[in-house]
């Protein structure tokens, strides 16, 4: 069996809307669920490689000390999010390496989940906030013989991949998924932290959106892409392979952004992947939830955004202008052209910041960004009159850390104050114990929201001295 896997579906009338999944082989009966006085029936969502993949959609009464479910006689304690009371989430971006494949056995791989597992037993997380990069699914290359001959022929637009090579990428991602939350590390956290997910570019393939035309609307690139946005629905959103949405919340076509009120905490996860290309990071339908999303936060205390890639950063646009200047598609284009300072992207990062920054200037709502995708911790400011939005940057939780080398140029580059606004001042700071900008350890990241609308945040690792903690003050009542 995989699972349970617990999906946070958003809170109403006192509850908090769940889902649960299990994989099973075909034949085998899905347990009972007991939740809330309840017994509830599973559904049958897909089925491949002989085995099933089962979802339960229950509610359970979102107060304090937790409640639980039961699959069978085994019980598993949640403790969803309680408005009016304290808030605790985890956050983890980079669950994985470009060399995973089904029936890797590494010990150290995980360290970071029993670590993460050991502190809910001691402070249960309400929420386990999932940032990107879940999935490491670029093997599909070779994994599949006719995409790696297609791509040893140059990746030719004419070729379109037939039923069989269809099959054969879905395997691929159906096998992974199941091999990574079959995990038993990941077992324990996953069936009792409600987990609320965004895709970064890994889940599908690396630079997703950001490859010039010929290569990422080629039939047989597009194929990939497909499956891997079906298996994302399935497995990190427990959706039905015929429940692809429209688009969450409604307007956007093709875009799975969420939003969440959780007491005073608004939670705004939009997604930045699926409407890429490599002039746009989100398209007008993009946008227009998103702003509404935003908007509809203004009276929380603290807005919560969770943008997979770093919204606050070092600006590596020159590097990324001189790569563009060389013909063809240069290693590590695709990566520079996915960062929001791109200079491709600058006016949709203006937009966004400015949104931000409006909100934090009223002085009644704290702007947190939360995101991973860089393999390093980082924590960054955006100032201006006043406002000010932080970022806390947490990533790879499985994924190594780039070279130290490469680590000290971006901290000597992050010591230079930065204006990308009028009258602003963008600024990454040290991170306390460690001293450097940029933790080049792999880590995660435990966010305590209180019911002020203060926050504490602390970088956590096997590798990491305690005490790596940032505490954001109340927002001012307006």
């Amino acid at each position: 069996m995989v699972g349970p896997i617990l999906y946070f579906q958003g809170l109403a009338g006192g509850h908090c809307q769940l889902a649960v999944v299990l994989v099973l082989p075909d034949g085998a009966t899905p347990p009972g669920l007991h939740a809330d006085g309840q017994r509830v029936e599973a559904e049958r969502l897909s089925r491949r490689l002989g085995q099933s993949v089962w979802r339960y959609r229950f509610r359970l009464p979102a107060r304090v000390g937790g409640s639980q479910y039961r699959l069978d006689e085994v019980a598993y304690r949640v403790h969803p999010p309680v408005p009016g009371e304290r808030l605790r989430i985890a956050f983890t971006a980079c669950n994985g390496r470009e060399t995973d494949q089904p029936g890797d056995d590494d010990p150290e791989r995980n360290a970071n989940w029993r670590q993460l597992l050991a502190e809910h037993r001691e402070a249960p997380f309400n929420l386990l906030l999932q940032g990107g990069d879940q999935l490491y699914a670029d093997g599909v290359w070779e994994a599949v013989s006719v995409l790696q001959r297609w791509r040893a022929a140059g990746a030719p637009a004419r070729i379109r991949p037939d039923h069989a090579t269809l099959e054969a990428i879905r395997d691929h991602y159906f096998r992974l998924y199941c091999w990574l939350w079959g995990q038993a590390d990941l077992a324990p956290v996953l069936a009792r932290i409600p987990s609320l997910m965004m895709w970064d570019d890994h889940d599908l393939v690396d630079g997703w959106g950001s490859h010039l035309p010929g290569l990422q609307l080629a039939p047989m690139f597009q194929a990939v892409g497909q499956a891997a946005r079906e298996h994302f629905a399935l497995f990190q959103q427990a959706m039905g392979l015929d429940e692809l949405p429209a688009g969450f919340g409604g307007g956007a076509p093709g875009h799975f952004g969420q939003s969440h009120r959780l007491g005073s905490v608004g939670l705004v996860v939009p997604d930045l992947r699926s409407q890429r290309t490599p002039e746009q990071v989100m398209n007008e339908h993009g946008w227009a939830w998103l702003g509404e999303q935003l908007t509809g936060m203004a009276d929380c205390k603290q807005l919560l955004l969770l943008s997979t890639v770093p919204l606050l950063n070092i600006d590596l646009s020159a590097l990324e202008r001189a790569l563009v200047a060389i013909p063809g598609e240069q290693l590590y284009q695709d990566d520079l052209r996915d960062q929001w300072r791109s200079y491709a992207h600058r006016e949709e990062w203006c937009r966004l910041s400015r949104w931000l920054l409006a909100l934090a200037d009223s002085g009644a709502t704290g702007v947190t960004v939360l995101s991973g995708e860089i393999h390093l911790g980082a924590w960054g400011v955006l100032e201006r009159h006043g406002a000010m939005i932080q970022q806390f940057t947490a990533s790879g939780m499985v994924h190594p850390p780039p070279p130290r080398t490469l680590a000290r140029y971006y901290d000597w580059l992050g010591r230079r104050q930065q204006s990308p606004l009028a009258d602003s001042r963008l600024r990454m700071l040290p991170l306390p114990v460690y001293g450097r900008r940029y933790l080049c350890e792999r880590n995660w990241l435990a966010l305590d929201c209180r019911t002020d609308g203060s926050l504490r945040a602390n970088w956590r690792g096997t590798t990491l001295p305690p005490g790596m903690t940032v505490e954001t003050a109340a927002p001012e009542k307006p």
